[in-house]
Parts: C-alpha cells; structure tokens; sequence
C-alpha cells in the first residue's frame, strides 16, 4: 500500500478523539474543490458523506485508517495488499492461503468498507459452515470492526445481520448452513434488483456479494447457486464473489476452481502468487515465506504468521501436508507438480568430494527387465571428506564427515548381439555374469553392492549370492544386497537429528530411497561426477513426484511413465546406492554439521583411482 498523505493520519487522530467536525474539515480542505465551513455539530453527517464518496475513489486503505487505525486493522502487509487489489478489479476471486495470513480478516475489512460506499442497495452474504464458525470468523470479524470504528457507522447490528434499513433484502447477512445440508438453494435467485433512483456511479442496479469462508468445507451444494448468481455478472461491480480456503484437496470444488489455465504444471510453489484459472476465477496465493514477519525474522505485523510459528511446520517436514497448506498456502494433493527432489539440488550436487584418506567402492544395480527398460550400474566411492568442490570453487565442512561420490553410470547389455542365438546365455547369467566382472575388475566386494531383485531381478541376485571358487566359478557371495521394490520401509532413520524412522514417515521403500537421497543432495553427503550423464539423471530425479498423505508416498513408475517420461532407469540405479551406504555403515545424514569415526574394514577392498574399463568385454 502506498504510504498514507499526512493529512490523513491527522483526520485520523480527530476521529479517535470523536472531534468529528475537525476531522470532516481536513477531510473537506484536502479532497474537495468547494471547501464549506463545517457547522459546529454537524461533523459526523459531513463524514457519512466524505467516506463512502472516498471509497468510491478507491481509497480503502485511507478509510480504514481513519476508521480502524493501524492497531485495529492494517493494510500494509503483502498478503492484505493482494486481496484488496484484486477484489476491487474482479467479479470472481478465490483466495488459497497457509495460516495466520489475513484471508478472513482482510476480506471482513473490505467488505464493510465496500458495503459503506452504498449501505442501502447492496447485499452481503457470508456464507459458513456453520453459525458456530461463523460467529468466529469473518462475519464476527465484520461485527467487530462496525462496532469498534472510530466513527460511527450506519446500520443496526444484529444477531446474523447489518442493516442499514427494513429491507431485509440489503444489509449483510450471515448465512449458516446446518450440519447434514448439502446448502442447495441457500443463495437461489441472489441477484442485483432495480433502484427506484439511479446511483451516480451504480445506476439503476443495486450490488450484491457472496463471501464463502472456509470454502473447501462449504457443502457441495452451495456452488451451483453461485454459479446461478455470477449468470449477471457483467464486468461491473454489480455482483462480486470471493471464497478463502487454507488449500488441503485438489478434487474439492473449490481446488478445482483454483486450477491454472494452463494446468498445475504452470505454476510454481516459489514464485506464483496469482493467477487466471480454467474456470475463468482470479485465483490469488497467500504465501508464509513471503510474510514480512517471516522474511526479517522478527515481528513486523503482530497477528500475522511468526518465523517461529513458520518454522514448526517446516521441522515437521517440508514434505508433510501441513507444510504446504499452513505454511505455503498450496495444495498438497494429487498431480500438483510437488516433486521429491528440486533441480536447484541437482545444480549443487555436480562436483567432487575432497576425500582424506582411503575410500572404498560401492555398486549399485538397477535391473529391467520390461520392454524397453535399461539395466543401469552406478559405482561410487564412500569415504571421510574435508569438503566438495563445484566449478572449481572447494567449499570446506566445518569439521571432515563421511560423503559419497557417484562417479560413473553405464548401461548393462541385456542381450549380445554377436552369439550365435544357440549359443547365448540366458538373460539373467547375462547380466549376472557382467556384473560379476565389473565387480572383480574394479575390486568392489559383495558386502558393497546392492541389485534390485524385484520380479524376474530375483535370479540375478541369487546367482550374484553363489559364492566365487577361486578358480573363476560362481560369482560374487551371500553378502550381496537385495533390495524388493515392493516392500515397505526400513526402521533406519532418515536423520541423525530425527527420532521418526523411515517406516513412520513413508509408504514403501521406493519412497524412502527418493527421501533419503534429497537428504544427501540438500545436506551435501552425495556428490556426483561432472563426467556422468546429468542431464538423463537430473531429469529422472527431479520429476519424480510425491503424494503426501499420512505416510507420504512417491508416484508409482507405471504413473511416472504414463506422464510421457521414460523408465528412471539411472534415477533407481542412484538412489540404491544411497540405500546401501545407510545400510552398511548405519550412516545417517544430519541436518547440522557432525564429525564421526570409522575404521574402514581392510577386506572391503579400498581403492584410490578410477581406471577406465571396458565394461563390454568378456
């Protein structure tokens, strides 16, 4: 809001004083051109004119002052500013918000100071739940700022009721709709009806709003009668509707009517504030992180959303649903584009981890079986670090943790082309068989690698499991990991700092493997090589989605393909490795920078080089 003219904050300070003649004199001097003396007496019928002339001029903000003071109603913080702007230039207008943001308050604010411009020919209707809410909410809100303005305001307060005359089709009006009421027909045939004098500005219509509160929990019903009322909405100011909601369910009729014109995908969760929807509603964003309270760390705006109450939700888990709909005021639900893991994460993760000492290797095996799904090997190294460098620029930890290196990713062949077809071996000693060499050839043991052994997977890692005989026979040994991608979630933790295992946080083991590498890439435990094919991996990661629910569960793969991507091939391949560094060394990432011991077991075979294979020879 623009700051307030002086003269202003001096009418303001008569009107608290209820010297209604000099605050109707400043007023008078300062906004219009035949300045009259203001009879001793007669300030209070000189301001029941100036003010819903003011209002007519757009100058919310400046009434609200005089009337309500700083104290009592502001309309400085971003969240009001939004509301008032685009309720003033829109007939239809739904406001998504987190919590302690102004949705009710601002909304009662101006719909009390729009009903002042013209009291007797227009028509509110503050449609709740219940009365119960109602009495709590923006109806009681409207009540509280008529009784306490510093300038008496038109209109008898009643019980559900503000009138300014007997008709009882004008006023405001709460309307409650009982338990069990699907509220059909509660607003049927609201609509403007004729004036026996036309308004200088409104004609020979008078107006009418409809305020829908809490409007996820407002019965089904309801929005076909609000449909019916908007049939003559002309642009004007005529007829006006607004909804809030704190944004729990996409599929209710008020998330639906908040979907973007050109979908969800089009909008982002850190930068979209407004927009247009497919159904034609001015769709407005009240956003936590965005609250001055929340930006400066300190109180700005007292009632509004703290850093302190913020932050509780971003503890409980920037994934959890609570978060986004209390704190960022989005929708946590379906098909939103809520992806596990950010792109800006990905950005960070391209470099390398300045390792202190030995290393060892680590593998991990995604295989595919399906059409035309890759087999994919990722081989890392584990080890202590100083510190990561990207672009060239070393950043050092605090105190040396443990950090993993993805340092290649490569394609298994499913099938060798060049073998007579007699001769060829089946597919899984195929891919066993390769493993195997890789494996030995870069001196990884079993006890480092990981296979999924999901569906026909389950040959691979039990040939993979036979012990080697020393003399070429058999292959790796019973230490080989094998992970089901059907089953549930471990009972590791996910931090070092957190007392929820995995298994209370997340619906299956897909989940947790996505989770816990966001962790390592957010806190900077995995690094991945320049020399890997980020772009396919970044892709794979960054648009895998998640449902948050009671246990918070990713997007299954035949849903991810069936959004036009391919198979996460390497995404998988990645994340299993992460899998298997929580496994075998009990390693939990940590949200504060730890130092820890550990001795690196000699048989595990550590190396200090890479050396360039040939992965496609026998």
């Amino acid at each position: 809001m623009r700051p307030l003219p002086e003269y202003i904050l001096e009418a303001r300070i008569f009107a608290a004083a209820k010297n209604f003649d000099s605050c109707a004199e400043i007023l008078i001097d300062n906004l219009t051109e035949n300045k009259p003396k203001v009879k001793r007496g007669l300030g209070l019928t000189y301001l029941q004119t100036i003010i819903p002339n003011m209002i007519g001029m757009g100058m919310y903000g400046e009434v609200a002052h005089i009337l309500w003071g700083s104290e009592l109603f502001n309309p400085e913080p971003e969240s009001v500013s939004l509301i008032w702007d685009e309720i003033q230039k829109t007939s239809t207008l739904l406001i998504q918000g987190g919590g302690s943001l102004g949705k009710s308050y601002s909304l009662a604010a101006w719909l009390l100071l729009d009903w002042l411009e013209d009291p007797l020919w227009t028509c509110i209707k503050v449609v709740s739940v219940t009365s119960e809410h109602a009495m709590r909410n923006v109806f009681a809100h409207i009540k509280n700022l008529h009784r306490h303005s510093a300038i008496p305001l038109p209109g008898t307060v009643k019980a559900n009721s503000i009138q300014a005359s007997n008709d009882e089709k004008q006023g405001i009006h709460l309307v409650a709709i009982p338990a069990g009421e699907d509220g059909s027909g509660r607003l049927q045939g609201f609509h403007p009806v004729p004036r026996p004098t036309p308004h200088p500005k409104y004609k020979t219509l008078s107006r009418v709003r409809a305020i829908l509160d809490e409007a996820e929990e407002i019965p089904g019903g309801v929005w076909p009668d609000i449909d019916n009322m908007l049939i003559t909405a002309d642009g004007t100011d005529h007829v006006k509707v607004a909804a809030a909601a704190n944004p729990r369910d996409l599929d209710s009729k008020f998330g639906k009517r908040c979907e973007p014109e050109n979908g969800w995908d089009s909008v982002d969760i850190e930068d979209s504030i407004q927009w247009k929807s497919k159904l034609g509603w001015s769709v407005v964003r009240l956003d936590g992180a965005r609250c001055e309270n929340v930006i400066q760390n300190k109180l700005i705006y007292p009632g509004f959303v703290t850093w302190e109450g913020y932050r509780r939700y971003l503890l409980a888990g920037d994934s959890s649903p609570e978060y986004f709909t209390m704190a960022r005021g989005w929708f946590p639900a379906k098909g939103l584009n809520v992806n596990v893991i950010p792109r800006d994460f990905m950005s960070r993760a391209i470099g390398r981890m300045l390792f202190t000492g030995p290393v060892t290797y680590v593998a991990s095996v995604d295989l595919a079986f399906e059409g035309g799904d890759k087999a994919v090997m990722t081989v890392g190294r584990f080890g202590l670090s100083l510190g990561y460098s990207v672009n060239g620029i070393n950043t050092m930890f605090d105190k040396p943790k443990y950090g993993l290196q993805a340092e290649i990713q490569f394609e298994l062949l499913k099938d060798d082309p060049e073998i007579d077809p007699a001769k060829k071996k089946t597919q899984t000693v195929f891919l066993a068989d390769q493993i195997k060499k890789n494996c030995k050839d870069l001196a990884i043991k079993p006890y480092w690698v990981i296979v999924d052994r999901t569906g026909n997977g389950t040959g691979v890692h039990d040939l993979l499991m036979t012990p080697s005989d020393g003399m070429g026979g058999g292959y790796l040994g019973p230490e080989v990991v094998g992970i089901h991608y059907g089953s549930g979630a471990t009972d590791l933790k996910m931090f070092a700092d957190s007392t929820e295992k995995a298994s209370d946080l997340y619906d299956g083991i897909v989940t947790e493997l996505f989770f816990a590498t966001r962790n390592y890439l957010e806190f900077d435990y995995l690094k991945i090589s320049p020399s890997m094919n980020v772009d396919v991996l970044t892709e794979e990661l960054c648009s895998r989605r998640f449902k948050p629910s009671r246990k918070t569960k990713i997007e299954g793969k035949k849903e991810y393909k069936a959004r036009g991507n391919s198979s996460p091939d390497r995404a998988d391949s990645l994340t299993m490795m992460v899998h298997l560094v929580r496994m075998r060394e009990g390693f939990e990432a940590s949200m504060l920078e730890v130092s820890g011991s550990r001795e690196v077991m000699p048989e595990l075979g550590e190396v200090d080089t890479l050396r360039f294979l040939n992965f496609h020879d026998d």
